[in-house]
Order: C-alpha cells, then sequence, then structure tokens
C-alpha cells in the first residue's frame, strides 16, 4: 500500500502540474521535446507499475485466503521482492516502449508546437506495435487480478457457508445432548460441585445411587480459549478488511482507466487520427485515479 501510495504522489508531482500546462495553452506544448517524452514515458511507467502492484495485491489476497498455510511462509522480504519486481518490470517496458518510438518511423506525431497558434494533432499511438504492447500491458494482468479476485469471492462464500453448517451442527447437539442432571435423573445420583476439586464418582452397589463431585473448568483456560478466539477473529477482520480495500482499488482503477482502454480499442480498428481534446481528456480521467486512491486507503 505505501508503493502504491508513493505511485500516486509521483502521478501528482511528475505528470499531472505538465498536464495542466498543457491544458492552459489550449493544447500547445509549450516546454522541449524531451520533456513532453518524458511525460509520457512517466505516464506508462506509472500507469503499468501501479497495475502490477494491483495484480500482486489480488496474488497476495489469494493466497492469504485460499492457502492460509502457504501464506504463513511468506515474510516480509517477499513482500518487498514483489515491490521491486513490480517497479522493474515497469521500468523494462517503458524502456521498450521508448526503444520501439525511437527506432520506428511514424510512431511520433508532432507532439509539441512552440512557434504556431495551429494545434497539432497530438497522437503517440501511430505504431500498431505500441497499441499491441499496450493491450498486453494493461489487460493481461488485470484479466488475471479479477479472476483470481473471482475465487476469492467464491472461497469466501464457501467460508461463509461451511461456518453456517458448523454453527447449526453444534446448535442441533446442543439440543440433542444430555443436560448437567442427566445422571442424578436416571441413577438418582447427587451432584455436588467443588471449584477446588476434580470430578470424582461414587456409585456403591448396583449403582442405584451415585455421589458426583464436580467442578467447573479452571477460569484460565477459559480466557485462553476466548483470547485465541479474538486473534482469530481479529485476524480474520483484517484479512477481509483488506480484501475489501483490493477491491476497491480495482473498481475504482477500471473505471478510471475504461475510457483509455475504449480509445486503444476504437483507434486500432477504426484510425490514427484523432482530435487533441479527446487523448487530454482519455488522460485526465486515467490521472483521477491517482487523486481517488487516497480517499480509498483512508476510507476503507
Amino acid at each position: 500500500m505505501v508503493s502504491m501510495a508513493a505511485i500516486g504522489s509521483l502521478y501528482g508531482i511528475l505528470v499531472m502540474p505538465v498536464g495542466v500546462i498543457e491544458v492552459i495553452y489550449n493544447g500547445e506544448w509549450p516546454l522541449r521535446e524531451g520533456l513532453c517524452r518524458a511525460r509520457h514515458i512517466c505516464n506508462q511507467f506509472l500507469g503499468t507499475t501501479f497495475m502490477i502492484h494491483i495484480f500482486f495485491l489480488s496474488i497476495d489476497r489469494y493466497i492469504a485466503i485460499c492457502k492460509p498455510l502457504k501464506y504463513r511462509v511468506l515474510t516480509y522480504k517477499t513482500g518487498l521482492v514483489m515491490t521491486a519486481v513490480s517497479w522493474l518490470l515497469s521500468s523494462l517496458t517503458a524502456a521498450a516502449t521508448q526503444i520501439v518510438t525511437e527506432t520506428h518511423s511514424g510512431v511520433i506525431a508532432p507532439l509539441y508546437n512552440t512557434s504556431s497558434l495551429v494545434k497539432p494533432e497530438y497522437n503517440i499511438f501511430t505504431n500498431k506495435i505500441f497499441i499491441l504492447t499496450s493491450y498486453f500491458i494493461l489487460y493481461s494482468p488485470f484479466i488475471v487480478s479479477y479472476f483470481l479476485y473471482g475465487f476469492i469471492l467464491f472461497e469466501v462464500y464457501r467460508y461463509h457457508k461451511r461456518t453456517q453448517r458448523r454453527l447449526q451442527a453444534q446448535k442441533f447437539e446442543s439440543n440433542q445432548s444430555p443436560g448437567k442432571d442427566y445422571t442424578s435423573k436416571q441413577n438418582k445420583a447427587v451432584e455436588i460441585r467443588n471449584p477446588g476439586s476434580q470430578k470424582l464418582a461414587f456409585c456403591p452397589g448396583d449403582g442405584a445411587s451415585c455421589i458426583s463431585v464436580a467442578h467447573d473448568p479452571p477460569a484460565a483456560t477459559e480466557d485462553k480459549k476466548q483470547e485465541s478466539a479474538q486473534i482469530v477473529a481479529h485476524r480474520r477482520s483484517n484479512i477481509f478488511k483488506a480484501l475489501r480495500t483490493v477491491g476497491f482499488i480495482m473498481i475504482c482503477y477500471t473505471l478510471c482507466w475504461l475510457p483509455a482502454w475504449i480509445y486503444l480499442t476504437w483507434l486500432f480498428e477504426q484510425g490514427l487520427s484523432f482530435p487533441l481534446w479527446s487523448e487530454i481528456l482519455v488522460l485526465w480521467i486515467t490521472y483521477s485515479n491517482s487523486a481517488l486512491n487516497p480517499i480509498i486507503y483512508c476510507t476503507y
């Protein structure tokens, strides 16, 4: 979660300010070409990193709920390795995309315009390799994450059903089991409770009469049972809270990035020429994801 919060902060520091400048200048790019390219690299890098983080979070929740014994083996170092892998894969993806855009003609149309009031066609998605790469980056991890989340919800449903059946069975056994005075009713026994002694029974003769001495369980044992139950309940509550948080993050990410996915699909199937305002709108909808994530972290 800390790493995901860092991604949102970097979006706010590196990407969104130059996006505001672009909007102020009515789509023109008053800065240098290098900054324009750096802006797009950062945008893709951070978006891919966030996507891979969600993917690893889904794996973490899946193991925690569906494979709890294996989850105990995972350590803090494992989380650090997963975080490092997320940033490394994103770096490699951004570098590969930059190599493609530099070595293939027609990948980047005019990205900036400093000498004319004519607004350029702000379109970097002019290469099928770039488009297919974007499909793979955006779709593949997220589809797998949704499948894992579906398995998690199914396991939660099964757990809920098992718990209900267990409670019903315990209630049935409690109703059918004999009471404390069962022996006294059958054999006319006299039961004496002594908190400081063990349970004894003296049944002379044929057992027609029986004297039973019993004591209640020690308070320490009951306290340990209650403490253990509270620990289990607390862990279960934390797991489901994290599950709910990841679920809201995935839903928010889907809603914010869905326009970009539709844009890429339309771009690939219908053509490569789009007005500037459409891409700016799509980019700012994706930027809003970074603003919504801190709200989700604090609320859930």
